[in-house]
């Protein structure tokens, strides 16, 4: 998520078909027909913003963002096919635009804004019509540890195991460390992350 667009743009590589889309891409297979829909969605939403005309394209895909695991990997190939039709086209979208186009497909804002701008980004959807983000970079000295399971979870079984409800108190715990940990990231005193991680929302206590 620290990666810029135009870093994506250059891993996903289009050239002129007649028509359709065409994945040169080393995926598992049983991922090409999910891969095929989102890429096809993304080269549809481009030529309706940009006002172009559809061409096919060919699609090489390259990364290291594990699939169905919650980390922005279809918010990243959603920008990527956009912002390479956009050079491809010769096309005129800003990032900002780039961001609207991906965060509608996305139905959220926070992934694609990572994907387009880099860094460490927040986003959303103001007023249902645009997508607004602040985004400001990380010093290379911060890592990041994601442990990812090798079994693809079930989102629909995930969605249901959440409540439908939230306490008082677990809701404001939780406005509480989204406001501090982003004043931690934006002043860059990672010191002050330490014990901000206790997740009352995703990670409910027993």
């Amino acid at each position: 998520h620290t990666r810029s667009l135009c870093d994506w743009s250059s891993d996903v590589c289009s050239s002129d078909l007649e028509k359709g889309v065409h994945l040169a891409s080393p995926a598992q297979e049983s991922d090409w027909a999910k891969i095929t829909v989102i890429v096809y969605e993304a080269a549809r939403a481009y030529f309706q913003k940009a006002k172009k005309s559809p061409i096919g394209i060919v699609v090489e895909l390259g990364g290291d963002i594990p699939v169905g695991r919650g980390l922005g990997a279809s918010a990243a190939l959603r920008v990527g096919v956009i912002a390479a039709l956009n050079e491809l086209t010769k096309g005129k979208l800003s990032r900002e635009a780039i961001l609207d186009a991906a965060a509608e497909l996305e139905h959220q804002a926070d992934s694609a804004a990572a994907s387009v701008f880099g860094g460490f980004a927040a986003a959303g959807r103001v007023n249902e019509e645009e997508s607004r983000c602040l985004a400001f970079p990380i010093s290379s000295k911060v890592k990041f540890v994601v442990l990812v399971p090798k079994q693809v979870p079930d989102a629909e079984a995930l969605r249901t195991a959440m409540p439908h409800t939230y306490s008082k108190g677990d809701a404001f715990h939780a406005i509480n460390r989204t406001a501090l940990i982003a004043t931690a990231m934006a002043s860059q005193n990672y010191e002050a992350l330490a014990g901000l991680m206790d997740d009352r929302i995703h990670q409910p206590r027993s």
